[in-house]
């Protein structure tokens, strides 16, 4: 059974990504966790005591945001088809702090986000707070879900890298759930030329293809000439791929998680984005 954190503001994109999450593992029952937090709501004062009307208008957000939790709650229970758990946890915590304490509590095998939609600018894929979960949590894996997502089944994925990583085993297990459950074609895409691959990327290859237990998993490489983010949102354009996913390492040459890199990604990507975390960043 997986446990299944979806961070929530209760707008319709919110509500897709929660959706979507709850479609995906068609196979097992999974707990579901619905996280909102509202401390960017919250009124704070300058001094260490804060005023009666402060206190006030703390206790009516709290009170707001409890119970659109659970209208959600019902809302979710009412679409959702097979026999899943939920429960709701509303918190003034700052998101990430939340985020990452019920990992802890809750022992959370996947986070999932859909894209801001009360204040995100239409032409952004990522929101600020999820710029910022992406950026400072570490420890499981974050699936993020376009604007209004409908549901299509995850046939086919990419997944970029560029092999200068040894894959641990310990990185996969949510994707290898979702290949299994789909019987999902894996695509490799790359960055660069075949001439240009060393060794040591040829190496890791064929780990890779080892450890998702997918021997024909071919490798693309993408034009050099473009930025790498673009490439590989036309590359998913033109092949109709469902879903991309890659490893977040701390330290990596390719340097995909780093601004301004993952900005310009957040200007062409349209597709549900799966990251998986490496334990060297733990």
């Amino acid at each position: 059974m997986k446990n299944i954190l979806v961070c929530t503001d209760f707008s319709k994109n919110a509500y897709c990504a929660l959706h979507y999450a709850t479609r995906l593992f068609r196979d097992e029952i999974c707990n579901f966790v619905i996280l909102h937090s509202y401390n960017d709501r919250l009124t704070n004062s300058s001094y260490l005591l804060i005023n009666e009307m402060e206190r006030e208008n703390n206790l009516k957000v709290r009170e707001e945001a409890m119970e659109k939790n659970m209208e959600l709650l019902h809302s979710i229970k009412r679409d959702s088809t097979g026999n899943d758990q939920f429960k709701t946890v509303t918190t003034e915590l700052p998101l990430v702090q939340a985020i990452k304490e019920q990992i802890e509590k809750q022992h959370i095998d996947l986070v999932v986000m859909g894209t801001e939609g009360k204040s995100g600018l239409s032409q952004r894929f990522f929101g600020r707070k999820t710029l910022s979960v992406i950026q400072h949590l570490s420890t499981t894996p974050i699936l993020i879900i376009p604007r209004e997502t409908d549901f299509s089944e995850p046939l086919s994925i990419d997944f970029a890298t560029d092999f200068k990583m040894e894959p641990e085993i310990s990185n996969f297990p949510i994707l290898k759930a979702i290949v299994e459950t789909y019987h999902s074609s894996i695509r490799f895409v790359h960055s660069g030329n075949e001439e240009d691959m060393e060794t040591s990327q040829w190496k890791n290859y064929r780990l890779l293809k080892e450890t998702l237990e997918n021997p024909n998993a071919a490798i693309e490489y993408l034009p050099t000439h473009l930025e790498v983010s673009r490439a590989i949102a036309e590359h998913m354009k033109e092949n109709h791929v469902d879903l991309l996913c890659m490893v977040k390492f701390k330290h990596q040459n390719w340097q995909f998680f780093r601004e301004p890199v993952i900005k310009e990604l957040d200007l062409h990507l349209r597709f549900p984005f799966l990251i998986l975390q490496s334990e060297r960043l733990k």
